[in-house]
């Protein structure tokens, strides 16, 4: 029941990629491509919203893995990675009706990288 139960959130995963609305950006990522990129996991959260992990395709890009929080309505409403250890995140925002660049104060990474340790850079090394 169990594989079943994961198997479904996959497939949902995928369609919910697919219903992505195309959008302008910040950034290098073009979040209208990430329907072409390979769903690597699914997770629900309490919230109401759903973290679709994907992997690049672009093997050279130093960009491995996206983290994409996507709503009920299959509205991309954000999206995160790491890249030579540092985090980049991304929001919707409604008034400039594109993806913007979210700053994390250091209190907030240091939270982030409680459980992202294995991806952590420090910026003078880089």
């Amino acid at each position: 029941m169990r594989k079943h139960i994961k198997a479904l959130l996959v497939v949902l995963g995928i369609c919910l990629m697919f219903c992505l609305c195309a959008f302008s950006w910040e950034g290098e990522l073009d979040p209208n491509e990430f329907d072409k990129w390979e769903v690597l996991s699914v997770q629900p959260t309490p919230q109401g919203l759903v973290w679709i992990f994907a992997r690049n395709p672009d093997q050279a890009s130093p960009i491995d893995i996206v983290a994409m929080a996507v709503d009920l309505n299959s509205a991309l409403f954000g999206y995160r990675y790491f890249k030579y250890g540092q985090i980049y995140s991304y929001v919707f925002n409604t008034g400039e009706d594109k993806y913007v660049r979210q700053y994390f104060t250091d209190e907030q990474k240091k939270s982030c990288m409680k459980c992202h340790s294995d991806k952590l850079i420090p910026e003078a090394s880089i």
